[in-house]
């Protein structure tokens, strides 16, 4: 991320997934239902990945902490990721994926790296589902890096 505004949407998203471990019901929902909303936007998945992938996002939280919410951003980024990347044939239709294509490449050119620099296995585990998904989804047409 490159921008400021990018950093703070980052620092949003952070706050929010925070949140959704908050133990006062009201928090707790609307930092859900806020979630939801801004899933929606087409750069919520590099934004979760560029999260993940920061070494310390908010110098006001602790780094077990951090890792309880990069966790979180894994974790969503696996279910929107296996819930939105495939292509799908229906009745001999095709039905494209939910997520754009500059926004698929994203994805795959930020995926391997950040891999390489998490340390936590409960993180990576998650990302090596989302990797899993994009392969079987991509390859080897869109992911010649590894054929």
């Amino acid at each position: 991320m490159s921008t400021s505004s990018d950093l703070q949407h980052v620092l949003n998203i952070a706050s929010l997934l925070k949140n959704t471990y908050n133990p006062d019901n009201t928090i707790r929902s609307m930092a859900e239902n806020n979630l939801k909303t801004i899933q929606e936007d087409v750069n919520f998945l590099p934004l979760l990945l560029h999260l993940i992938a920061v070494p310390k996002f908010d110098n006001n939280i602790s780094l077990a902490e951090q890792n309880h919410i990069k966790l979180a951003a894994a974790i969503m980024l696996k279910n929107h990721t296996n819930k939105k990347w495939f292509i799908r044939k229906s009745r001999n239709k095709q039905i494209e994926s939910k997520i754009p294509n500059n926004i698929r490449d994203s994805i795959r050119n930020l995926i391997y790296p950040t891999m390489c620099n998490i340390n936590d296995k409960k993180i990576l585990t998650q990302l090596v589902q989302v990797l899993h998904t994009i392969a079987i989804a991509d390859f080897p047409q869109a992911i010649p890096l590894f054929v």
